[in-house]
């Protein structure tokens, strides 16, 4: 439940940083910082790298 919780909060920062996105393509572009644009990237992710990758964009140019 954890995860989830800051999952969440991270989201909201990636929406407020980048507003036009969807919610699909957040989590898409996420998993891709993460694990490398493949095919099978927002399935493969783990939380923790999803959530590693997130914490990363967000403190980047802020």
């Amino acid at each position: 439940m954890e995860n989830i919780e800051t999952i969440c909060k991270l989201l909201e920062g990636l929406s407020r940083k980048y507003p036009d996105m969807r919610f699909g393509q957040l989590v898409t572009n996420v998993s891709y910082w993460a694990n490398g644009p493949t095919s099978s990237a927002a399935w493969d992710v783990t939380d923790e790298d999803w959530i590693a990758a997130a914490k990363g964009n967000l403190e980047k140019n802020n």
